[in-house]
């Protein structure tokens, strides 16, 4: 992978708006660039993305899930205090 593609889907992954409850438009890019890599891609009715890459090997294998959030820190400015903003928490918060 080229250091230009790593920025490009670097780029792709920070652009959508993702605070917990709407990770929909995250999982699209999520599903996107997975596409071309595993044998299926698909997001479930909650909204997570799940990708199988089929071992080709005969006999018993070892299996790997690797799992991350989609989900980022969403902050709404709720007002101001002099120069300060005051912000809440939107989506789901645990400060």
């Amino acid at each position: 992978m080229s250091a230009a593609h790593t920025l490009e889907l670097l780029q792709a992954f920070l652009a959508p708006a993702g605070v917990s409850g709407s990770e929909q438009d995250m999982a699209a890019v999520v599903r996107a660039a997975w596409q071309g890599l595993a044998d299926e891609v698909v997001i479930s009715p909650l909204g997570s993305v799940h990708a199988l890459l089929r071992g080709t090997s005969p006999g018993s294998r070892p299996k790997l899930m690797a799992c991350a959030h989609l989900d980022s820190v969403g902050l709404i400015v709720t007002g101001f205090v002099g120069a300060f903003l005051r912000l809440g928490p939107a989506g789901g918060f645990d400060p």
